[in-house]
């Protein structure tokens, strides 16, 4: 069977039938133990694959003389590694984050008090502190949050910093570091317009909010300075636009979750505030695709009215609309400590306790995950004074599903700064993707999207940073898929007019599909042995199973075009994908079919 470069299905997994939302907190149980004892604010949650198997990892941050805690994902729980680097600072948000474009998980720990690091990924999770080589700043911050985008669409990822020094606000300005492709980084932040200085900034994000397919970020400020929206007027250039937009209420901002809460195809934002109330930040563009945005807490039953910290946007129940999770800090009689709002459809959000009963204590970041891959995605909360931190396990069931892992070739590997549209039925899903969002926070790169009781998605179009579209049609349900760039498009990626993307330092870093490559693969399905004929000299094979994980790799020392290949393995049923390296890039297969 002929094979050409295209895009990862993956196995079909039954679902069961409906019942309402259902949480139950089982972090001891899974394998979590983890208190943040002392410090302004407790410390940051990743829920990313660190380790490149295909699940959920959870890195949390620890109090000041403690180290992180990583807890690696068995599939059935939890295991937590040997600490994995000896940073015992104070630490705040965490990033796994592909800075360098070479296929794993490099590391970036902001500080309070402290150099914010970061480590580079050698493989196998050998971590190398670069900070000082990567000229990122070495002196002591007092960070709370960043994130990563590619601000400049060049293929790589940048890094933009909130500073807080105490409560001194003359004191506080922001950096951005345009990624030069080589290890190392620029600090544009004078150029660039972004310094913002003379706030208390507690969150920032990157989204579109214009969807012109420039990463903009918005800025949560702490005591009534306001807040900011900065957009990208092009190459990571930014203008302040928040009074324009309607985005600068002088509130107690603490966190940031973006979603797409009606529906309507673009990003809406979601603010933390103190008592007061938070706000819901509908995006009202018009005709002309002018945006203003209007809060609609109130109308939409989700003010809190608590003392409120992290909050994100998550389908739990996978019936095609965003629900809402929010921590807070008040406990006591009367007081609101956290909320989970549930999406009606019809811009209003009810109030769901079942599950949440024992969420009474102190509680700061929040981040969002799937641990299981059920499709259902779960809740890890960090507490804060002694009080344990929760997992809230999702153990609804009832509507279908689809999962998106993104790999980018052109783009930035981690698929950061992606518009995904799903289309099913008479419902139009939005989202995009992001490195860092919420308060502390880092969410999977494994997306969940409900699907209800659609038994096929007519359409998934992904649009990636560099301009190029991806379309996959009449897509079945309950399934993860892999999608790389260019990979429905024979491996051609159209760049848009005026973007130039860097070329990379790293030999590994940016791949490319071949154009007239043509391989032959037999047979299919197949037991333990494979045959391979290309018209391309071959390097290397490397087999992987449904979910991206390596099964087998070969390497040949004289360039060849037939291979045969034993399978080692025992492998179980189901779809599996050979990559082929050679002298003109890259292909990959079309799902390969074990035999029973």
């Amino acid at each position: 069977m002929r094979f050409y470069y295209y895009l990862m299905l993956i196995f079909l997994i039954p679902q069961n039938g409906y019942s309402q939302i259902t949480f139950v907190e089982k972090a001891l149980q899974l394998g979590i133990n983890h208190t943040y004892i002392a410090g302004q604010s407790a410390g940051g949650i990743s829920f990313v694959d660190f380790n490149g198997d295909g699940l959920d990892d959870i890195s949390l941050a620890t109090a000041k003389g403690d180290l992180i805690h990583f807890y690696r994902n068995i599939g059935s729980g939890f295991v937590r590694n040997a600490p994995l680097i000896a940073n015992n600072s104070e630490q705040k948000q965490i990033f796994w984050v592909d800075y360098d474009n070479d296929g794993d998980k490099d590391l970036f720990v902001c500080a309070k008090g402290d150099i914010n690091r970061l480590y580079q990924n050698n493989g196998n999770l050998q971590l190398t502190d670069i900070t000082s080589s990567s000229n990122l700043p070495l002196h002591s911050f007092d960070t709370f949050n960043a994130c990563w985008a590619d601000f400049n669409r060049d293929g790589w990822l940048d890094l933009y910093v909130c500073e807080r020094i105490g409560e001194d606000q003359s004191l506080n300005r922001n950096y951005l570091f345009f990624n030069n492709a080589d290890g190392t980084f620029t600090d544009v932040s004078e150029t660039s317009n972004i310094l913002v200085p003379g706030k208390l900034p507690f969150c920032s994000s990157a989204l579109d909010f214009n969807k012109d397919k420039w990463p903009d970020i918005y800025i949560a400020n702490d005591r009534g300075w306001g807040n900011i929206m900065l957009q990208n007027i092009g190459h990571g250039i930014f203008e302040d636009v928040s009074e324009k937009t309607n985005t600068d209420f002088f509130i107690d901002g603490m966190s940031i979750a973006l979603g797409d809460y009606n529906n309507d195809a673009y990003t809406d934002i979601y603010v933390t505030n103190i008592p007061n109330g938070n706000l819901l930040l509908r995006n009202n563009r018009d005709t002309l695709n002018n945006i203003v945005y209007s809060d609609e807490a109130a109308t939409t039953g989700t003010g809190f009215y608590g003392t409120a910290w992290g909050a994100n946007f998550l389908d739990a129940d996978n019936d095609m609309h965003a629900d809402l999770y929010v921590s807070g800090s008040d406990i006591g009689e009367g007081e609101i400590s956290s909320a989970f709002y549930k999406n009606e459809a019809n811009d209003s959000f009810s109030l769901i306790t079942k599950g949440f009963e024992g969420d009474t204590v102190i509680s700061y970041a929040n981040a969002i995950g799937d641990y299981n891959n059920d499709g259902y995605p779960e809740i890890m909360v960090m507490n804060f004074n002694g009080s344990k931190s929760f997992f809230y396990k999702n153990e609804t069931v009832g509507n279908n599903y689809i999962k998106l892992k993104l790999q980018g070739i052109k783009s930035n590997r981690d698929g950061v700064g992606c518009s995904i549209d799903i289309f099913t039925d008479s419902i139009h899903q939005y989202y995009y993707t992001h490195s860092g969002v919420g308060f502390l926070a880092q969410n999977s790169e494994n997306y969940c999207f409900g699907i209800g009781k659609n038994e096929i998605i007519d359409s998934i179009i992904v649009s990636w940073p560099t301009g190029h579209i991806d379309i996959l049609r009449d897509i079945s349900i309950n399934q993860q898929i892999l999608i790389i760039e260019g990979s429905t498009n024979n491996g051609i990626i159209n760049i848009d007019e005026g973007i130039e993307i860097r070329e990379s330092d790293f030999p590994s870093a940016i791949i490319e599909f071949p154009l007239e490559v043509e391989v032959n693969v037999s047979p299919n399905p197949f037991t333990n042995t494979l045959n391979i004929n290309s018209t391309s000299l071959i390097k290397t094979i490397t087999l992987l199973d449904s979910r991206g994980r390596k099964i087998n790799s070969w390497t040949y020392n004289r360039n060849i075009n037939h291979a045969n290949l034993k399978i080692a393995e025992p492998l179980t049923d189901g779809h599996y994908i050979l990559v082929i390296s050679h002298n003109d890039g890259l292909i990959v297969t079309k799902p390969l079919i074990k035999a029973n």
